[in-house]
C-alpha cells in the first residue's frame, strides 16, 4: 500500500507540473484539454452554479456533471462564497471527497439517486451539509461511520481527510442517519 501510494503521488506531482509547465508557456488550451483528459470529464463550457469563488465554481460544476452523468439528481442550496478564507487546497479536499462519495452511494441505491449540498457563508461561518440517498446497511457509532463494505487498504480515507481540515480550521463534524438519507455536517467558524 505504501508503494502505490507513493507512485500515485509521483504521477500526481508529474501530471501538475505537465500542466504548469502548459501555463508558463502560455499555452492555455493545451492545459486545459490535457487537464480535461486527466479527469475524464467532458467540460461542456456552462457553469451551473456560480458561488462568485473560482475555485468552488470548478469543483461544484465539475461534480454536478458527473452526477448528472450518472442520473442522480444534485440540489444545490448556496450563497455568496467569494469572502471564503480557507485554502484553496483544504476546500478542494471537503467537497471532491464528499460530493465523491455521496455519488458513489447514491448510485449504488436500487430506486431513488438524490444529494442534497448545502454550503453557506453567514456571519463569518462557513456551514456545510451533504446528505444523500444510500443502499444496504450502515452504522453510526461514536461519530463514526461503520459500513459492510470490504476493506481494500483505499476505504476510509476520504472522510479522515474530510475530518483533518475540519479540525485544522477548529470546526465542528458530524453524522447522521435520517429519513434513508446519509448527512455529514460541518461548521467551521472564521478565526480572527
Amino acid at each position: 500500500d505504501y508503494a502505490q501510494k507513493k507512485r500515485m503521488v509521483h504521477d500526481y506531482n508529474n501530471q501538475i507540473h505537465c500542466i504548469q509547465g502548459l501555463l508558463r508557456q502560455n499555452k492555455y488550451r493545451e492545459a486545459e484539454e490535457y487537464a480535461d483528459k486527466l479527469t475524464e470529464i467532458l467540460i461542456d463550457g456552462r457553469e451551473v452554479i456560480d458561488v462568485n469563488n473560482t475555485v468552488l465554481n470548478v469543483v461544484l460544476n465539475q461534480k454536478y456533471r458527473l452526477a448528472k452523468s450518472k442520473d442522480i439528481a444534485l440540489y444545490f442550496q448556496v450563497n455568496d462564497l467569494s469572502g471564503l478564507w480557507m485554502k484553496e487546497q483544504d476546500v478542494v479536499i471537503l467537497l471532491s471527497n464528499l460530493l465523491d462519495n455521496a455519488i458513489r452511494a447514491s448510485e449504488e441505491c436500487e430506486e431513488e439517486h438524490t444529494i442534497y449540498f448545502t454550503m453557506r457563508l453567514i456571519d463569518g461561518t462557513l456551514s456545510l451539509d451533504i446528505q444523500n440517498t444510500y443502499q444496504g446497511p450502515v452504522t453510526i457509532v461514536d461519530n463514526e461511520l461503520r459500513t459492510t463494505k470490504r476493506e481494500d487498504g483505499r476505504h476510509g480515507y476520504g472522510i479522515k481527510n474530510v475530518q483533518h481540515v475540519v479540525a485544522n480550521y477548529g470546526g465542528t463534524f458530524r453524522l447522521s442517519l435520517e429519513r434513508r438519507l446519509f448527512g455529514i455536517h460541518i461548521t467551521i467558524p472564521r478565526k480572527i
